[in-house]
């Protein structure tokens, strides 16, 4: 090992030739000589990044030569693998630098760990400094091997002064000394947290000395001056949310027992106007050389404003944007929680299924818009007809429902009659004209012999429809005769008018484009599916798909849709080939049906080399439900390079957490959010987090009912990458789309051939 004075006397070397090397030019021999002769390790590097050299001595002690590491964005990975210690070194490395040139002082060394090419590690103290003459746009970054003085830590201070000294020279500026070795060893974790957000309130907690330190920072965020508050334990315990506290001490605990490897926890703060705020609370441990924690450094983030916007994206994806009432999805959530529920503790609940009567009316003579306006005053009506604990629902267009829990018989009767009449006694008014509506309702009472959800809406489905064929405007509660009146007018209604449409091949495909927001050649589509019925005239899907989903005939319709699709694109190779995807719906029960995917694949193999223009498109909530075999119908297609989107991202969303387990290529952003981000800056923040959340994880994403032009102008600049909507293109027969396509290419190829007679 080198004594203080053999390094004192490198350092002198390293000064003399430094002041020569500044005024030579980095491709001068001369410079070169003494570049690669110092006993100091030193890179060129320019602005752009690009490392020009690196000397003798660098290549000797770290191993890498200009081949491994040309670029500074190459050598930050090598010489720093831990992704967190990196980021730290590059942002203290970044600020120092700034620093250095807006205020023409010194540059302050920074010590690092270095992992050389052999695997071995070494401290380094780095600089930088830049070379001054005709050169001012390269820098010359020095590196002090200090490995074997700091195992003699009686000699740090030593070389610290001459580093220090070292680099005053590089920058012919004021000598700063650095900190010293007790001051840096007592807040170094803490100057690492700093640089890495300086917007963090940051807390440094000296176990050893049971001390605490809160930044000036971190007492601002709850509204406090510096001196408002002690430096205590029991200052941030106090302030602490009651509910939270005892959670909140736990976690810490955990982390100190060393039962997790990391500390990460939520928690409310009171702040100083007597608001709690949502913090984010991160820290690393610091050990002694025994293993015990001594100190834990860490900080504050507010994190209210994502957590309000979290709030809003859940209480978009489970309530009904026009009524604010409860939407299907939660309503279902909530019935299938309280069917549990009755089973195990052999308790009665009720539920009602309403159809407004003669709605369609106010729709066809006023339009949609007294029709929204209609529901949202209905709305309120029920609102005050049902009970405080009840759940009211719009399970869509104008159908309604009401789970109403603990409730007796005689009561839940009771409430559909208060129902009842607060619709008879409503009377509607839109430009000097009015309407009275009726409601026709369904009674069903849940009880421990219930069986199931999907049996439960069908049951209350068909009271509903009992209840308009006996003339409307009255109540029907549901018994055990009811059964194969119910399997004759309602199940059957729709069930047998799709199985003869599938069994007479009366469906047909449309198309729909999608249209990159960004600069591409390629052709996108995605394939939807009408009925025609008896006269030959189109039915559209939201008439016959619910009913196809309630009664499982979904995997037989899919199955068409699948083969007629491939049977065409098979027939048009060439719309095939100009295409860079099409996309397919999948419904969940298709996805989660080991016979469909023997059925797909096969399918699949007959395109060959074109199964990668397929795009699967599934539901969120298919995909949250049955995410095992979800998960697993995408990764055999995928095999066959199919790609997957996951269409209505956002309607039923709790958590991105899952998006991690779903390999699909594509978000499509539910319209719910989209079709008004002009007006709405709730539901563009909500376009623009999907958004950004998507692009992390690697996928692109597609918006959904755009509508205008001044939709499709904001989705390129929030960055969205496809749009999808009546603005861009409408919906129209397939069959028509492939004759365009293939008339443009016979066009196309008559103006390039040559006139013969």
């Amino acid at each position: 090992m080198k004594d203080i004075v053999e390094l004192q006397s490198d350092l002198k070397k390293a000064e003399m030739r430094i002041l020569e090397l500044e005024t030579n030019s980095t491709n001068n021999p001369l410079f070169l000589n003494m570049f690669n002769s110092s006993p100091v390790s030193f890179g060129l590097s320019n602005k752009a990044g690009t490392i020009i050299n690196l000397n003798t001595t660098f290549v000797k002690t770290f191993g890498y030569d200009i081949k491994d590491i040309p670029t500074v964005s190459d050598w930050w990975p090598l010489a720093y693998p831990d992704v967190l210690y990196r980021e730290w070194v590059v942002n203290i490395w970044e600020q120092h630098l700034a620093e250095s040139q807006q205020t023409n002082t010194d540059f302050e060394p920074i010590e690092v760990n270095i992992k050389c090419k052999d695997g071995t590690k070494r401290v380094v103290l780095i600089s930088a400094a830049p070379l001054k003459g005709s050169y001012t746009e390269v820098f010359l970054v020095i590196f002090y091997d200090i490995t074997e003085i700091k195992k003699a830590k009686n000699k740090i201070g030593d070389l610290s002064d001459s580093l220090a000294n070292m680099t005053a020279s590089i920058e012919h500026q004021n000598t700063k000394l650095l900190i010293e070795k007790e001051k840096a060893e007592a807040s170094s974790e803490r100057l690492k947290l700093a640089m890495l957000g300086a917007n963090d309130g940051l807390w440094d907690w000296d176990l050893a000395g049971d001390k605490i330190y809160f930044s000036p920072r971190w007492k601002s965020m709850l509204g406090f001056a510096e001196d408002e508050i002690k430096d205590h334990y029991d200052t941030w315990k106090g302030l602490v949310h009651p509910d939270d506290v005892d959670r909140a001490i736990a976690q810490i605990q955990d982390f100190m027992d060393k039962k997790v490897e990391r500390y990460e926890a939520e928690f409310r703060m009171r702040h100083k106007d007597g608001q709690y705020i949502n913090i984010l609370s991160r820290a690393f441990a610091v050990e002694s050389e025994e293993g015990k924690i001594t100190r834990l450094v860490g900080t504050h983030i507010d994190i209210t404003e994502r957590k309000k916007a979290e709030e809003q994206l859940n209480y978009q994806s489970s309530h009904d944007s026009l009524t604010g009432l409860v939407n299907r999805r939660e309503f279902e959530r909530r019935t299938e929680q309280l069917l549990s529920a009755s089973k195990k503790k052999n308790q009665l609940h009720a539920l009602c299924y309403m159809d407004l009567d003669q709605f369609k009316i106010v729709n066809d003579t006023c339009g949609h818009a007294a029709g929204d306006e209609m529901l949202r005053q209905i709305s309120a009506l029920l609102k005050e007809a049902v009970r405080d604990n009840d759940t009211l629902a719009r399970l869509g267009g104008d159908e309604f429902g009401v789970l109403m829990e603990h409730c007796s018989p005689d009561n839940a009767y009771r409430v559909t009659r208060a129902i009842q009449a607060a619709i008879q006694e409503y009377q509607f008014v839109w430009e000097n004209r009015s309407f009275r509506v009726g409601v026709s309702i369904g009674l069903v009472q849940i009880t421990d012999k219930t069986n199931n959800l999907t049996e439960l809406l069908k049951v209350a489905d068909v009271a509903c429809y009992m209840a308009k064929d006996k003339g409307r405007n009255r109540i029907h509660v549901h018994s055990d005769e009811d059964s194969e009146l119910a399997k004759r007018q309602g199940e059957m209604h729709w069930v047998t008018r799709i199985q003869h449409a599938l069994d007479e091949d009366r469906f047909c495909l449309y198309a729909q484009m999608i249209e990159p927001l960004e600069k591409s050649s390629g052709k996108h589509f995605e394939i939807l599916v009408r009925m025609i019925d008896e006269h030959g005239d189109i039915i559209p899907p939201g008439a016959f798909l619910p009913s196809a989903e309630r009664y499982n005939l979904m995997r037989e319709l899919d199955k068409w849709v699948i083969s007629n699709t491939l049977r065409s694109l098979k027939a048009h190779p060439e719309f095939l080939n100009r295409i860079d995807f099409i996309s397919i719906n999948l419904s969940g029960q298709s996805i989660t049906d080991e016979r469909f995917l023997e059925f797909v694949l096969k399918e699949i193999r007959s395109l060959k080399n074109s199964a990668s223009k397929i795009c699967f498109e599934i539901t969120e909530t298919a995909a949250i439900s049955n995410l095992l075999l979800a998960g697993k119908f995408i990764s055999e297609l995928r095999k066959f390079g199919c790609r997957f989107a996951l269409d209505d991202f956002g309607s039923g969303l709790s958590s991105f957490g899952y998006l991690k387990n779903l390999a699909v290529d594509y978000l499509k952003i539910d319209g719910a959010f989209v079709k008004d981000i002009v007006c709405d800056p709730i539901d563009r923040a909500m376009v623009k987090s999907i958004n950004e959340i998507g692009q992390v994880m690697g996928m692109e994403t597609i918006a959904e009912f755009v509508e205008s032009e001044e939709i499709k102008t904001m989705l390129k600049e929030i960055g969205v990458n496809y749009a999808q909507g009546f603005a861009i293109h409408k919906p129209q027969p397939f069959i028509e789309l492939l004759s365009e396509e293939s008339d443009t290419k016979d066009s196309n190829s008559s103006k390039v051939q040559p006139h013969t007679k």
